[in-house]
């Protein structure tokens, strides 16, 4: 009750939020996943077909998109992004927890800054990445800029890069899925205004 009077997330308190009908510890350092981020997975899962897909997760968080992915997507190759080493501990720890640890490949690294070498060919690159402008950090809730981290959440700037550097990691769909709320109008002319035939 103390903790729930100090605006601290459900999630945090119990170490665990359903995602996919799947459970995904969380905790301090790490963005709950969002019921309506369901529908990357939805749209993933349509675009990939049977075939065994690469897919790319950039900023992965608690791991809730990859893993969904592995579970949905026997065949698929999944690799798995992110520049917080304590978010990836937990994405970790949840792809044992679900099952797929074997399924998915957790790397360290910035999208900022990665070479281009070591930047991977995939064909589907899905990412539910920071999208809140700087200036209205302070209108979000307190359970959520309080206790989330803000590497999650603001970062309009990065996600406008991530969306720039996509084309060249694409092979065979010329999809990319990206999550591009209402918060930033920047990020959705971005998105209209690059090659993208669908933005979730």
């Amino acid at each position: 009750i103390d903790r729930r009077s100090r605006h601290e997330p459900v999630a945090y308190i119990t170490g665990v939020k359903e995602f996919w009908s799947l459970p995904f510890r969380v905790g301090p350092g790490v963005l709950i996943p969002r019921p309506e981020t369901e529908r990357l997975v939805e749209v993933v899962v349509r675009l990939a077909g049977k075939g065994g897909v690469k897919i790319l997760d950039v900023g992965t968080g608690s791991g809730n998109i990859a893993i969904a992915l592995a579970k949905e997507l026997p065949t698929a190759t999944i690799t798995a992004i992110d520049c917080s080493e304590e978010a990836l501990s937990y994405a970790r720890e949840n792809s044992f927890l679900n099952g797929v640890d074997e399924r998915i490949h957790f790397v360290q690294t910035d999208l900022l800054t990665i070479p281009d070498s070591r930047f991977p060919i995939h064909d589907v690159i899905v990412s539910n990445p920071p999208y809140i402008a700087s200036a209205k950090m302070n209108e979000l809730d307190p359970t959520i800029k309080d206790f989330e981290p803000t590497l999650a959440l603001d970062g309009e700037r990065r996600a406008s890069i991530f969306i720039a550097s996509s084309p060249k990691s694409l092979r065979r769909f010329s999809d990319r899925v990206v999550s591009s709320p209402s918060r930033s109008a920047r990020i959705k002319r971005m998105v209209s205004q690059t090659f993208f035939r669908r933005a979730d």
